[in-house]
């Protein structure tokens, strides 16, 4: 899971546009890991209506996002 994470962080950092500046928002004030930050900045950029999870981390910090 740290690999993949960390792996991700690589592409999200050579990515461009809004969703990476979003992403990195997300991260750092929101505390949720590269993956998930940019899945859910990806949904925002995009002006997605409903973004469905069961994923613990992200719900506790939904008043964040």
């Amino acid at each position: 899971d740290n690999e993949r994470n960390r792996r991700l962080r690589r592409c999200l950092y050579n990515r461009d546009g809004s969703d990476k500046e979003k992403a990195e928002e997300i991260m750092k004030e929101c505390g949720i890991n590269a993956m998930d930050a940019l899945h859910i900045a990806v949904a925002v950029e995009n002006d997605v209506n409903i973004f469905i999870t069961t994923d613990d981390d992200i719900l506790k910090r939904r008043g964040c996002i």
